[in-house]
């Protein structure tokens, strides 16, 4: 009897060299890109992996390998030297006003000012500036438009970060996309010449057919990847139900401009019978469609998703052209190569990865649905739901703090909604606005913006439900790798027919991650934050139990990235995800403006202190109303109260009554806090000299820290109040260069003559811990967190001028 070896039917994902022979080489290559471009490891430690990596390579024969591993590596370094070289600047560009003449790029309305992303910088004596630079003017809205070419009076400055727990890498972002400086328009912005390119004019008929459009700021970030004035509480609700992506313009909305283009041009080519026979239909449809979508994404500026999908596209068209049978995971290696070698910095991109993961679950599953019933495709589709959701599950934690349990429901919900109703009838208004039909694309407008507003009232309500909105801290870098290593294994033994292990494995795997996700800090004693907020005042005390109380928020009207983001950005990060009580001294944008974001942020809070004289004040109603729709309880703090919390006696010492009618300075909460046989601590708000006149004339008591009264300004701090306090830590809270020359002088000399350390949080966030006993403080400035990699790049450039 004859027998064959016939190979067992093993699942096949075009992992192997056959489907996808890029796969090992982009992996290589993005490896030692990694390694040299991102802060993912410290130097030493990168350097050392990347030999060893190389080493082994070599001696296990894989020289290809090693040989993009040492490409990669070369190419963080030079792109860091190229980046390096556009955002120097010379020091001449820091000493005054400058005048100067520059192309504008970018023109973004910001409430009464408009920011000009300009190029082409040019000052009187000739000298150019290699990079780019933002700069604040007011009075230009509608009159300014990218092309123009302007003569302006600037005082710039370089960018700078925030230097909180947690914050955001700004210098590293502005390094990377080349903005050396950053500054504010004095005086008028004379425009020399101004002549609107084709796709700005387009973009601007589209936002004339967006007025009076219900949702209109989600169809300009859809249209046009413009997404400020998409309102804060969807933008969180979108991120809370795991739908975050539908708001970035990507592959989704790419494949459905270019399907809608590859379906017209196939009708009209299928007319006529000669039609079918002599032209290559298919393939002609198939450039139809590539064009239509990079005309898009052009239209919407070349956001990175957009890029990369764009890429995908081509080679799927090339394909076609060439009768090329390339595997979908081939593409996208090829596809992820192309990024990385245009645009090196996208390696420590968020987005891209969270895409890229997404996309490589839906190509490796989606192989194993050939000749399914609709049934099976609908189970199918959830299964790749599924996954998508798993490999990506990290990246959406850390980068919007949410754990989105309701996603897979929703993205099932959403998506073919989006895809179906929503984007054609944006796409439909837009032509209509680009075709001058008015009437039409407000009418196509008005659809989907009946749509989104539809969606995302479903979300308001999905945020709503048991673990609708649950709110992470930062997960360790560990974790999440133990969390895709254990994903990544529990897969693998699944397809291989051992669904109990696998399925066990990728269990373990989601909860390590949502115990990391959801584990609060507990420090058992008491800690106090103040927050680098700008130019306002922000300040945090944690209890021995993990109770966290707030005491103001500063920010902006309408801005997204106010005191809020950074408070809340900062509890996450050191360990903490909800918010017991919110103080707020007095209602001024630069104590109350970023309250609203903070609590959404936050996932609420559960009791809002707050002055009387705030119940009439225009910026406490935001606040207020929110407080009323979520059935927040408000205290109306007024001098006289006494309130326990957890463990500590809060102690309002003023605004007399008297003072509640106005909403001025000296209507500010003077709240006095004392541990449990502790040191005390107060917070003045911004009294000035009248009210601390009062307060010591009734005896105001000695403490132990305090902020320094309306950020160190002349007009508070006098030498009795001072006197009377004798704090040994008085903290300025201030802005880095800020106009008012805060914190005064002399105000700090009086502190410093009654042996108080002064701190300033223009330096950075002030951390004060305190032993279990109280007995002794450790107080620490936190540093700024610029990449080590960027850093060191600036100064290779500026010794090599």
């Amino acid at each position: 009897m004859v027998t064959s070896s016939i190979p067992r039917n093993k699942p096949d994902f075009g992992l192997g060299g056959q489907h996808a022979p890029a796969l090992w080489p982009v992996l290589s290559f993005s490896i030692g890109l990694a390694l040299t471009r991102t802060d993912l490891l410290p130097l030493l430690p990168a350097a050392l992996l990347w030999l060893s990596l190389l080493l082994v390579l070599i001696l296990r024969g894989s020289r290809g390998l090693a040989a993009m591993l040492a490409v990669g590596a070369a190419m963080g370094f030079l792109s860091l030297w190229t980046d390096a070289q556009m955002a120097r600047v010379e020091p001449s560009w820091l000493k005054g006003e400058q005048l100067i003449t520059a192309n504008v790029m970018r023109v973004q309305s910001m409430g009464v000012a408009s920011r000009l992303r300009l190029k082409d910088i040019a000052r009187q004596d000739g000298r150019k500036l290699p990079g780019l630079a933002d700069v604040y003017a007011y009075g230009l809205r509608g009159r300014i438009w990218p092309g123009a070419h302007v003569r302006l009076r600037v005082r710039f400055h370089l960018p700078d970060n925030h230097r909180n727990p947690g914050a955001f890498d700004y210098r590293a972002w502005c390094f990377d996309h080349h903005l050396a400086l950053a500054g504010s328009a004095i005086g008028d912005v004379t425009i020399i010449s101004q002549r609107m390119t084709l796709f700005a004019s387009w973009r601007e008929r589209i936002r004339k057919a967006l007025t009076d459009v219900p949702a209109s700021g989600v169809i300009a970030a859809l249209l046009m990847a413009d997404r400020q004035h998409v309102p804060e509480d969807w933008n969180l609700a979108f991120s809370a139900t795991g739908t975050a992506h539908l708001l970035a313009i990507s592959g989704l909305h790419l494949g459905m401009v270019g399907m809608l283009a590859y379906l017209a041009v196939w009708w009209l080519l299928t007319r006529r019978e000669s039609w079918i026979v002599s032209l290559p239909v298919r393939p002609l449809a198939w450039t139809a469609a590539l064009l239509m979508a990079l005309a898009y994404a052009h239209l919407a500026g070349w956001p990175l998703p957009a890029r990369r999908a764009a890429m995908m596209m081509t080679a799927g068209v090339l394909a076609w052209w060439f009768s090329a049978r390339v595997s979908p995971m081939q593409v996208l290696m090829l596809a992820l190569a192309l990024i990385l070698v245009l645009d090196p910095p996208a390696i420590a991109s968020a987005s891209l990865w969270l895409s890229f993961l997404a996309t490589a679950a839906i190509v490796l599953f989606s192989r194993r649905s050939h000749r399914r019933s609709w049934l099976q495709r609908i189970g199918m589709l959830a299964n790749v739901s599924l996954l998508a959701w798993l490999a990506t599950l990290p990246i959406v934690v850390d980068l919007f703090g949410r754990l989105p349990l309701w996603a897979l429901p929703v993205n099932l919900l959403l998506v073919p909604f989006y895809g179906f109703w929503v984007m054609p009838w944006a796409l439909a208004g837009a032509l209509a606005s680009i075709l001058d039909w008015p009437q039409l694309a407000h009418a196509a407008m008005q659809l989907a913006g009946l749509g989104i507003e539809a969606s995302a009232r479903m979300l308001l309500i999905v945020q709503r439900l048991p673990g609708g909105d649950v709110v992470t801290v930062d997960v360790p870098l560990g974790n999440q790798l133990l969390y895709a290593l254990l994903v990544a294994l529990g897969c693998l033994v699944f397809w291989r027919r051992r669904q109990g292990a696998g399925v066990a494995l990728i269990g373990a795997a989601v909860a390590l991650l949502t115990f990391s996700a959801l584990h609060e800090a507990r420090l058992g004693s008491w800690q106090w934050v103040t927050w680098d907020v700008g130019q306002g005042a922000a300040s945090s005390i944690m209890a021995p139990d993990g109770a966290v109380l707030c005491l103001d928020v500063p920010g902006r009207r309408g801005s997204r990235f106010n005191g809020g983001y950074m408070v809340s950005e900062g509890l996450r990060s050191l360990g903490h995800r909800h918010l017991d009580v919110l103080l707020i001294s007095h209602a001024q944008q630069d104590h109350i403006g970023g309250a609203l974001s903070l609590v959404r942020r936050m996932g609420g809070v559960r009791e809002l202190w707050l002055p009387v004289s705030a119940r009439k004040a225009e910026a406490a109603r935001p606040l207020l109303h929110w407080a009323a729709e979520q059935s927040v309880a408000v205290r109306w703090l007024k001098r006289g109260d006494r309130i326990r919390w957890h463990g500590a006696q809060v102690r309002v010492l003023w605004p007399e009554p008297a003072e509640n009618e106005s909403n001025g300075n000296n209507a500010s909460l003077v709240v006095r806090l004392q541990m449990p046989d502790g040191p005390a601590l107060l917070f003045p708000g911004d009294i000035e000299r009248s009210s601390e006149r009062q307060l010591v004339q009734r005896g105001v008591h000695p403490v132990w820290g305090m902020l320094i009264p309306h950020h160190g300004s002349r007009t508070s701090s006098s030498p009795a109040f001072v006197r009377a306090l004798q704090p040994d830590l008085a903290i300025a809270q201030t802005g880095r260069g800020n106009r008012y020359g805060f914190p005064d002088a002399d105000v700090v000399a009086r502190y410093r003559e009654q042996g108080a350390s002064v701190w300033n949080t223009a330096d950075g966030a002030l951390l004060v811990n305190w032993q279990e006993d109280l007995a002794k403080a450790h107080i620490r400035s936190w540093p700024e967190s610029f990449s080590v990699r960027r850093r060191l790049a600036l100064q290779w450039a500026a010794g090599a001028l």
